[in-house]
């Protein structure tokens, strides 16, 4: 059982609620703190029917995936300033086609028809809907509970949208995954970007592009159309042996960052996405160290949302309720006919939505269908049947229900969605949502099943579904989130002119209460009952978890100095013996600090970039140095950033939102630290590097003699190490030998009036070091272990 001390306090200052750095892309787009606004003006009146129109036209026959996507130019208005020629165009398969209201996702490209063109550094982003999750809250929580674990994801923020003046409604504004986002997030932005499309398995399909873009699209290098790398990985995948794939998978394939997501997707029980509909991600291919990474997307339908849960049960939004005139297209006046009006009665009986949402098109011609006399096919002749694409009877009574719904299951191919409708009917009076536990191996997925077969990856896995229970997914971390987010949007949903969830469902949403017989819980509930049954079953399981840890107090740990500009010249190198930019953090404090859980950014607007390895220790009184190079493989800490030579922000932060200390360094010059003085305390100037050491001392870190009048011989060295010493003192002195981690080897004392000492370094692992001598380590020379 998870213990109650995992659970640690939420602060005041809550992710994406900091101060942010104006010059990083998407930093003021993606501001959480208030409600943005976009106004977007078209030439043409009739706007609504060409985007319609256009979107519809270019849906392949399955309704699945769009085949040529073409925006419509607009003026767009953010935040009060005015961007010309912008391309939209509506986007989304359920969200949309599925969605009885004008209140379709968008997609914007600012670049469509200027190329260069940005708003605040992107190209492109998204405005969802919120289908099927009525306080449009879902994307926003459940990114946040990957981030809490070092998952690159989309930000998320809130937006009033204007078309031609009118008010459209209140939608999440979403990051879009492409050139720009990899370019922020990964050490590398020049490699294939892929996103799913359709459900797929990784399997082999051959060894032609055309054999794979029906599932994924490529979304960079288009011209090239190469999946090369791609291919390679589905063989792997699907026809290697248990041996070959064991030894192989880890080169390829970020396996780690992919089973914390997996099991994140546990938790948020996100049945629209890889684990059951076998879509609805990216994957990204870094040439730079050339591994695939997975890439979460489309959180709408997780944490027990459905296409129609909210309009079930306990008077919250019951569909078709017996007086009519309690629908929502009565109500709202969209509906032109009266409740007593038989037809009206016949339509909304075929199509709820014609009931809940408002009165659209389709709903008229359907109302125009039954008054001439047409009648829907008989079950058993639905193309659908016939073909024998549903796996259903035609007198099953769910089937029947399905097709009740969306037609297009019976007048089409049984497709995923159709399915995905079937099981939340099925399950509905005895599980009120798909609820994912952690010992299911989702077999019907390859890679999954592949990689948990292998014990190290079926511990891994296990052990992150602790750590992120303990650490993302917590009352204390997201119940604030979900006030703020309330506070910011709820009145203004209330006000929606295209309104499709009944109020009562999304008051409710937005609320703590429990209702059992609701089939989709309020989003508090869920996190606190799905919490707690991932608890209970580790329990069973014999899962143990580490504690989370706290964030520190202000000043406990700095970031002590830094250097953003390293060459050949200069006298500072990684174990790999490569000059790279770096970051020195001291502990202020007597007590060894812990930095499980804590992050390293260069972008504040992504605060939770680089995540230190579990089990990252600081000492007390102590400094501990990442290379920020990308190298990630190489020995010591290694970030996924480098340092801009022209100045940029730095943050230190825990994974609960706290930043525990940031700067921001103006232009550096090569070879020339930026320090605090006092050291661990004071304000920054330039100077010689100290890395690794007091920043008010002297320190050559080189392998000659230092300054002060130690030197070491050899260098590299063996077995023995000599210290010689010029000066002398009345007192023993102390001296301690440190890796470029900041981990300290060895700890000794040696008469001040002793001359030169000797060191047995046998024991010390192949690497670089530094030796620090005196009072608070004033003194320091690298050398290098062979």
């Amino acid at each position: 059982m998870l213990k109650k001390s995992m659970i640690y306090t939420m602060v005041l200052t809550l992710v994406g609620v900091i101060k942010i750095n104006a010059q990083s892309p998407g930093a003021q787009l993606f501001d959480t703190s208030y409600v943005h606004e976009i106004y977007v003006y078209f030439d043409q009146d009739d706007f609504w029917d060409v985007l319609t129109e256009t979107y519809v036209s270019e849906f392949n026959e399955d309704r699945q995936k769009i085949i040529d996507a073409t925006y419509l130019m607009c003026d767009v208005v953010v935040d009060g300033e005015r961007y010309d020629s912008v391309g939209i165009r509506q986007k989304g398969v359920a969200s949309n086609q599925h969605y009885p209201s004008i209140k379709k996702p968008l997609k914007f490209d600012v670049n469509e028809f200027v190329k260069g063109k940005k708003i605040d550094g992107l190209k492109k982003f998204n405005l969802a809907n919120g289908f099927g999750d009525p306080s449009i809250q879902r994307d926003f929580i459940g990114y946040e509970v990957f981030r809490s674990r070092g998952i690159p994801v989309p930000r998320v923020a809130y937006t009033k949208l204007y078309l031609n003046d009118e008010f459209w409604g209140i939608y999440a504004l979403i990051e879009q995954i492409d050139k720009d986002f990899v370019g922020q997030r990964f050490s590398d932005d020049g490699g294939n970007l892929y996103k799913s499309t359709l459900a797929y398995n990784h399997t082999y399909e051959g060894d032609s592009a055309s054999d794979y873009n029906t599932f994924y699209d490529l979304k960079t290098n288009e011209e090239e159309n190469d999946y090369g790398d791609f291919i390679e990985l589905m063989k792997l995948i699907d026809l290697s042996s248990d041996e070959v794939f064991r030894d192989s998978i880890d080169n390829v394939f970020d396996v780690e960052s992919y089973l914390k997501i997996v099991g994140i997707d546990v938790i948020l029980d996100n049945w629209d996405g890889h684990l059951n509909a076998g879509r609805n991600s990216y994957m990204y291919y870094n040439p730079d160290d050339g591994k695939h990474y997975w890439i979460p997307w489309d959180y709408n339908l997780s944490m027990g949302a459905s296409t129609r849960g909210f309009e079930r049960g306990d008077g919250i939004g019951d569909i078709n309720p017996e007086d009519l005139s309690n629908c929502n297209t009565i109500k709202n006046g969209s509906s032109p006919y009266p409740a007593d009006d038989p037809i009206f009665g016949k339509v909304v009986e075929e199509i709820e939505f014609c009931c809940i949402g408002t009165w659209e098109d389709f709903c008229q011609e359907r109302y125009d269908e039954i008054a001439l006399g047409d009648t829907l096919p008989l079950p058993e002749d639905c193309p659908s049947i016939l073909s024998g694409s549903s796996p259903y009877a035609p007198d099953d009574s769910i089937f029947l229900e399905v097709i009740k719904i969306d037609n297009a299951c019976c007048e089409s191919n049984w497709d995923q969605l159709c399915e995905g409708r079937y099981r939340v009917i099925l399950h509905q009076d005895s599980v009120p949502y798909v609820d994912y536990g952690i010992g299911n191996k989702f077999l019907q997925r390859k890679l999954i099943s592949r990689l948990r077969n292998i014990p190290e990856y079926e511990n891994f896995y296990r052990k992150e579904i602790c750590n992120s229970v303990a650490i993302g997914f917590s009352e204390e971390r997201l119940f604030p989130i979900l006030d703020r987010n309330r506070a910011l949007i709820e009145s203004e949903l209330f006000n929606e002119p295209f309104i499709f969830y009944p109020m009562e469902s999304v008051e409710y949403d937005f609320s703590d209460r429990d209702s059992q017989t609701v089939v989709i819980p309020a989003m508090k509930q869920f996190i606190r009952r799905k919490r707690a049954r991932l608890i209970e079953e580790m329990d069973t399981l014999g899962i143990t978890c580490r504690e989370a840890t706290e964030p520190v107090e202000a000043g406990d740990i700095v970031i002590n100095e830094l250097l953003a500009s390293a060459d050949e010249d200069g006298n500072t190198a990684d174990p790999a013996g490569e000059p790279e930019d770096w970051i020195e953090l001291y502990n202020n404090t007597a007590t060894d600090i812990d930095l499980t859980d804590y992050f390293l950014s260069d972008d504040a607007a992504i605060a939770q970039k680089w995540l230190f390895p579990e089990g990252t220790i600081i000492a007390a009184d102590n400094y501990l140095i990442i290379w920020c190079d990308e190298d990630d493989d190489q020995e010591g800490l290694h970030a996924s950033f480098k340092l801009s030579r022209g100045g940029e922000y730095i943050g230190l932060s825990h994974s609960s939102g706290v930043v525990v200390d940031s700067i921001q360094f103006p232009e550096q010059e090569t070879n020339v630290a930026y320090a605090r003085i006092p050291n661990g305390t004071g304000s920054f100037v330039s100077q010689e590097p100290t890395i690794g050491s007091n920043n008010e001392g002297t320190s050559s870190l080189i392998n000659e003699n230092d300054l002060l009048g130690i030197s070491l011989f050899p260098s590299p060295v063996d077995d023995q190490l000599e210290i010689r010493i010029k000066h002398s003192s009345s007192e023993d002195i102390p001296y301690s030998i440190m890796d470029m981690m900041g981990r300290r080897h060895i700890y000794n004392r040696i008469s001040g009036l002793q001359k030169s000492v000797v060191i047995d370094v046998r024991t010390l692992p192949a690497g670089s070091y530094i030796f620090r001598y005196g009072t608070a380590g004033r003194q320091a020379i690298k050398f290098v272990k062979k």
